[in-house]
C-alpha cells in the first residue's frame, strides 16, 4: 500500500470491510478483506475501516471526511451524506465517536520504522465528519465509517477514498471497491436418510469459488439451526449469479450429516 503523508505527520496505511456484526469483537472481517471487488448485497449496510499510523516524531490530528465514487460511468466524486446512491448508515455496530478498540484494528504500519503500537481509533454512524486529535507517535489506529449501500446500482462498481478537509489530500482509493449484487435465499428442511424430519440440526451454506476444479474452492457464507418442530432453515441475501452448497450435521450419537450438491443457486 502507498505511503500518504498526512499534513502534520503520520501516514495512512489502507483500507478493508466488514459485514455489520453484533458487537465489538463480532464484526465479520474475512469475508470482505483482500478483494479485488467487494460482491455485497445493497440490503445489507456494512462498515468501512481505514488504517493509519503517527511517524516517528508528530502528534497527529486533522479532520476528516469520506468519499465515494461510481467508477463504472465515471462519476464525481461525492461526499458521503445522508442521501445518495451510496450514504452513511445509522444502524450498525458502531457506536458514533466511540473508540475503536484494538481487536478491530487493520493493525498495519507504513510510515514508522519501529513498528507503532495500537491506539484506539474513532468509529463513526449517521454522519461523515471524523476529527482524530493526539494520537502519539509510533502509534497505530483506525477509523471506522458506517455505510448504506441500498441505493447503489447492481453491477456497478464503487470505489472509495479518505479525504483530510482543509487540504488538498486524499487517501485510498482501496484496492477492494465494493460491488453491488442482487441477492435471493436458499431454503430447505434438513432430514434423515429415510427421508424423515430431523430437527434442530447446525446447518452450514458454502459459496463456490469460480475458476478452475475439480477439486473447487469453497468460502463460508453463514451457519444456523434448523427450527425444532419442522426442521426448516432458511439463508438470506446470497449472491444470485453465485453457486452454494449446504451441510447440515445433528450432533447426537451417533453423528448424522449430509451435504447438497454444489449448485444451488438462490432464488
Amino acid at each position: 500500500m502507498a505511503n500518504n503523508w498526512l499534513s502534520n505527520g503520520g501516514c495512512f496505511n489502507g483500507m478493508r470491510w466488514a459485514n455489520d456484526g453484533a458487537g465489538a469483537g463480532a464484526r465479520d472481517w474475512a469475508e470482505l478483506s483482500d478483494a479485488d471487488k467487494v460482491a455485497h448485497p445493497v440490503t445489507l449496510h456494512l462498515i468501512l475501516a481505514t488504517s493509519w499510523d503517527s511517524d516517528d516524531m508528530n502528534t497527529v490530528s486533522g479532520n476528516f471526511e469520506l468519499q465515494w465514487q461510481n467508477l463504472t460511468d465515471a462519476g464525481s466524486w461525492t461526499v458521503l451524506a445522508a442521501t445518495g446512491a451510496i450514504k452513511w448508515s445509522s444502524s450498525t455496530d458502531l457506536v458514533n465517536s466511540n473508540a475503536v478498540v484494538s481487536a478491530e484494528d487493520l493493525g498495519e504500519s507504513n510510515c514508522s520504522g519501529k513498528g507503532p503500537t495500537r491506539q484506539d481509533g474513532l468509529e463513526r454512524e449517521g454522519a461523515n465528519s471524523l476529527t482524530m486529535t493526539s494520537v502519539v507517535s509510533k502509534k497505530n489506529f483506525d477509523l471506522h465509517w458506517a455505510i448504506d449501500p441500498s441505493g447503489a446500482t447492481v453491477g456497478k462498481e464503487y470505489i472509495f477514498r479518505c479525504v483530510e478537509t482543509g487540504t488538498s489530500n486524499s487517501y485510498g482509493t482501496m484496492a477492494g471497491s465494493l460491488w453491488p449484487v442482487t441477492v435471493g435465499d436458499v431454503t430447505g428442511i434438513t432430514k434423515d436418510d429415510a427421508g424423515n424430519v430431523l430437527v434442530s440440526c447446525y446447518v452450514a451454506i458454502f459459496q463456490k469459488v469460480e475458476g478452475g476444479g475439480p477439486p473447487h474452492e469453497y468460502v463460508w457464507m453463514a451457519s444456523t439451526t434448523s427450527h425444532g418442530t419442522t426442521g426448516a432453515y432458511t439463508f438470506t441475501d446470497l449472491d444470485v449469479n453465485k453457486d452454494h452448497f449446504v451441510y447440515a450435521i445433528k450432533e447426537d450419537s451417533p453423528h448424522v450429516f449430509d451435504c447438497t450438491d454444489d449448485v444451488l443457486t438462490p432464488v
